[in-house]
């Protein structure tokens, strides 16, 4: 067996000892913006450089519903006059959408179709497209992979277009937008649902991303969701430092 990864293990636990890698250390480094804030960033003229807001907190990819519309209803209450896209999982709106037809107004709602505590909106907006929700990964994660989200509508509610469809995949992919007739580059703020792989993408069209304090299943910060059994010595619910590292036993290569 290599003495490499034993080495290695010996140097973490000597820097964990020395309070390299303490509770107190573990901190996240990203700066988690709020809504309000990456909505005002998108308001600054900048064209073919969209703000990303990034709302991991819904990501299915993360565990969450992907129906939550807490980031579209601040844009409709902030910045109703930039031009703006997200998407989100809600059938009910999509069917009533295909039942509407193409260019038809319509009283919607949207969001809180899966998760009981997701935010949603009733709208009044028109149909701008009609989809069957089948659509092949951009990439570079994925490049080729045919997807396919159910049937799906582009809802056009002042300059906001919400992607409706029946289960979100291929979050952090392009094409979820695209493919949908919606072209990022020519629009003020995109919201991408995804917390991993989603940069490869859009970092080529965007040098304003930004990673936002979102409610949801799946937040950045832990302590926001209301676990109930929890033990109360884990971090970082308790600053409690009890623990202590031994000698590796016993090490694969």
């Amino acid at each position: 067996m290599s003495t490499g990864p034993l080495r290695a293990f010996s140097r973490w636990r000597l820097r964990a000892r020395r309070g390299k890698y303490a509770r107190g250390g573990w901190r996240c480094t990203t700066e988690l913006r709020s809504i309000a804030a990456g909505i005002a960033i998108a308001k600054l003229p900048c064209p073919g450089d969209p703000v990303v807001l990034v709302d991991s907190a819904d990501s299915c990819n993360a565990g969450s519903s992907g129906d939550s519309m807490a980031v579209a209803g601040r844009i409709l209450e902030l910045a109703p006059e930039i031009r703006a896209a997200t998407v989100v999982n809600a059938p009910e709106a999509a069917d009533q959408a295909h039942a509407l037809g193409v260019g038809k107004p319509g009283h919607l709602p949207l969001g809180r179709s899966r998760g009981p505590r997701a935010a949603s909106i009733l709208v009044d907006g028109y149909v701008k497209s009609l989809h069957d929700g089948r659509f092949w990964q951009e990439g570079p994660a994925g490049r080729g992979t045919p997807v396919e989200i159910g049937p799906t509508a582009v809802i056009r509610v002042e300059n906001l277009d919400v992607v409706t469809c029946h289960w979100m995949a291929g979050n952090g992919d392009l094409q979820l937008y695209r493919a949908f007739g919606i072209e990022p580059t020519l629009y003020d703020l995109v919201v991408v649902k995804a917390c991993t792989s989603f940069r490869a993408g859009y970092g080529k069209i965007s040098t304003r991303i930004y990673e936002t304090d979102t409610p949801g299943a799946a937040p950045v910060d832990v302590t926001r969701l209301e676990y109930r059994k929890v033990p109360r010595t884990m971090y970082p619910w308790s600053d409690r430092d009890d623990s202590r590292i031994g000698d590796a036993l016993f090490c694969r290569e």
